[in-house]
Order: C-alpha cells, then structure tokens, then sequence
C-alpha cells in the first residue's frame, strides 16, 4: 500500500540515525583503538582480541554505503508504489535482508537495530492483515532477537565496543555508554512511532474501505430495487398495452358488427313488413341486406388479421415455421426440424398450426432442455395432422398451463382435438388434429 508523508518521513529519520550511530560506533572504535595504542597496554589489549580490530572501510565507509544502498532501494520503492506497481515494490524486500546482513557483519553485530529497517519496510509494504505481512514479519522480529553480540560471540570471532571502551577513562567511557544508549533508544523509539503511525494508517485505510463497501451496497441495495421497479413498470406498460388493444379491438367490432348487426335487423323487420305487400321490394331489400352483411364479413376478417402473428403476415405457414426454426437455431441451439406438406387453409387455422408449433418448442426448450424438436404437418382428405417430438426431459404427470390450455382451446374451437405424451425416459410428443372445414372463412 502507498505511504504517507508522515510514514515517509519517520523512515527517513530513521535511516539518518541508523547512519549516524553506525558512524559514532565507527569512531568510537577507532578512538579507542588510538587511545589503546599511546598507552602501554596495547600488546595485552591486542593478545585478549578474538579479532584485529576492523579496518575504517570495514567498520564505517562499507556499511554507510550499504545503508545508503538500502535508502535508495526504499525511494524507489516508494516511487513504484505511487505508480501503481506496489506488488512490484514488495517483491524487493528480500534485498532488504541481504543489506541489513552487510551492515550487521560489516559492524560485527554491535548494532542489531538495523534489522528494525527491514521489520519497518515490512510493515509498510505487506498489510498486517495478510497471511504474507505476517508470515514475513514473525521470521524478521526473531531474527532481530537472534542477531545479538552475546548471542554469536561464542560461534564466531567477535570484539564487543564494550571491550574497546572499558580501556577508556571512567568518564569518557560514561559519556560513550550514554551516547550510544541514547542513539539505540531513539532507534527504538522511532520505530515504535512509525509502526504507530502505519497502524494508524492502515486502520483509516480499512474505514474508508467499510465505507465505499457500505456505500457499494447501498447502491446494489438501490439498483435491484430499482431493476424490480423497472420490471414492475414493464410488466404494467404491457398489461396497459393489451388493455388499449383489446379496448380498441372491442371498439373496433362494435362499430362494425354492432353497426351491421344492427342495419341487417331493421332491415329484416322491415322485409317482414312489405314482404307480403310487395314482395319486389322486398327482395330487393334482401339483397341490400346480404350485401351489408358481405360488407360486415370483411370488417369482421380484417379484424381478426390483425391478430395473426407478424410472421404469417409476412411468410407463408411454411415460410415462418422456418423462419422460426432458423430463429431457434442461431438463439439457443436447439435444432428445429420440419417435415411439412403444402397446405392450403384458412386464415385461422394457419394460426393456430403456428401457434402449437411455437408453444410445443418453448415448452421443449424451457422445461425439456431439449436439443432437437421435429415437427410433422400432413394433410389427409378430412384432417390436418400436426405432429411435435423432441428430445428433451420428459414428463408423464403434465399440468397445463395458460399456453397448453389456450392452444387446446384454439384446436377445439376448430372442431379438432389435441393430444400429448411424455416419458421419464425422456421426449415428448404434442399431437393435434384439426378438421378441414368447408364453408365460409372467417
């Protein structure tokens, strides 16, 4: 996660006073080493040694350049991590350990807290949350307790400052033992203000992240009532639609069958009344009555063929059972087979065969999940059989819906009949026969 000015700034006053107390324990080193040396003292001082004392590159020059090698790294971290890369910037922490282990040899662990840098740089970049911020933390404070003088002394040549500073006068090695508590203090100190400071952080970070969570689910919360309200408002729009249309129908066969119903009755009670008198007239009244109810009869079909389906005013049966099954097959994959005479029927009874066709194959879709549908159309000399398989789940107990019951009742108002099959095993079968009529043609 990025840094804030105020974590930035306390690791940069860290690293200058990791900087400055590797320096003072460099030269309190070598001031010793000088003040040894004038006395007489020296050759006893150098035969208790495990070590020779460490060069000034070794002690001070090397680990200031490792320390400053470090602070680089972190700028550029910091840099990256402002630029959106801060898994990138993380991926660098290894390189911490490998610098605070140089500057621990280079000072022969006379200054652990350097590992503070890499437990901070730790806390920085991977959340306390998280297993990983954790899992690397744990391993970082351990070894920070581990890399201790007293600890190591007995497994590798080691020269404690304490050693060198005990040579000292008894209020020159004081003043030296006061610095140096005083420099680790404040080492320690800011490292415990900086985790305070990440810490209070990351916990504002978690509240702004409760809220815009809070505030996304009030918003989810808001669209889905929303999305009921839209479909609620559909479904209202198109209940409207249908009353307006079935209003504008009712109206639409009042005017024309009430108009002609109602010209065709006087005028009949009129014939009753001169048909005896003067039956010329009176037939020729007759005709004119017959001629308005031609007239009636082709308001009447014109009503009606409002009501057929786009597809049958556009195609032929043929035609938009096809278009049908070419739409089925590009929409949802289910293959829609025809095997269709040529027909010749009415306005209606084309409907009706469309409409068992169109609702068989929404059933075998949607309740069937059926992947193929074949569809039989032959014509006998007194019936029509249409015929509707399909591969789909199958059901011997089969309740009717609005659909089933309104194309059973389309076929029995044509004087047919309608059947239907199914199985556990799987498929199912619609049958329907329809008398051809011979008449008059609505």
């Amino acid at each position: 996660m990025s840094t804030s000015k105020g974590v930035l700034f306390f690791r940069l006053m860290l690293f200058a006073l990791s900087g400055a107390l590797i320096a003072f324990l460099a030269l309190v080193t070598r001031a010793c080493c000088a003040y040894i040396g004038g006395g007489f003292h020296a050759r006893a001082f150098l035969e208790k040694l495990p070590a020779l004392p460490p060069s000034l590159f070794k002690s001070l020059t090397l680990p200031l350049l490792l320390l400053i090698a470090m602070l680089a790294l972190t700028l550029i971290r910091e840099r990256w991590t402002h630029a959106g890369k801060p898994r990138t910037a993380a991926l660098l922490w290894p390189l911490d350990l490998l610098l605070c282990a140089g500057i621990l040899v280079c000072t022969e662990f006379s200054f652990s807290g350097v590992m503070l840098l890499g437990v901070t740089n730790a806390i920085v970049y991977f959340s306390l949350d998280s297993k990983k911020g954790m899992l690397l933390l744990v391993p970082m404070l351990i070894l920070y307790l581990l890399v201790d003088y007293s600890l190591l002394s007995p497994l590798m040549p080691l020269t404690s400052l304490n050693t060198y500073v005990d040579m000292l006068p008894r209020v020159a090695r004081a003043l030296v033992y006061a610095a140096r508590n005083i420099m680790t203090s404040m080492v320690a100190l800011l490292t415990i203000l900086l985790t305070v400071q990440i810490a209070r952080r990351q916990a504002r970070e978690n509240k702004r992240i409760a809220e815009l969570n809070q505030q996304l689910t009030r918003a989810a919360d808001e669209l889905r009532l929303a999305n009921l309200q839209l479909h609620d408002y559909a479904e209202r729009s198109i209940e409207m639609g249908r009353v307006r249309e079935r209003n504008r129908l009712a109206r639409e066969i009042h005017d024309t069958i009430g108009h002609t119903l109602t010209a065709i009755s006087t005028g009949l009670q009129a014939v009753r009344a001169t048909l005896s008198i003067d039956p010329i007239r009176s037939a020729e009244q007759i005709d004119r009555i017959a001629e308005l109810a031609s007239t009636g009869l082709t308001d009447v079909r014109r009503s009606v063929r409002e009501l057929r389906p786009d597809a049958l005013e556009r195609h032929t049966l043929i035609g938009a059972l096809a278009n049908m099954a070419d739409q089925l097959q590009s929409s949802t994959g289910t293959e829609l087979t025809l095997d269709v005479d040529p027909v010749r029927l009415s306005g209606d009874e084309e409907e009706t065969i469309y409409r068992i066709v169109q609702e068989s194959a929404t059933n075998a879709i949607r309740h069937g999940h059926a992947k193929r549908i074949r569809v039989r159309l032959k014509q006998f000399d007194t019936h029509i059989l249409i015929e509707i398989w399909d591969d789909g789940d199958g059901c011997q107990d089969v309740e009717e819906g609005f659909g089933l019951s309104h194309i059973r009742e389309r076929v029995e108002s044509l004087g047919g009949l309608m059947m239907h099959v199914g199985n556990h095993a799987g498929g199912f079968r619609v049958c329907a026969h329809l008398t051809l009529r011979k008449g008059v043609e609505l």
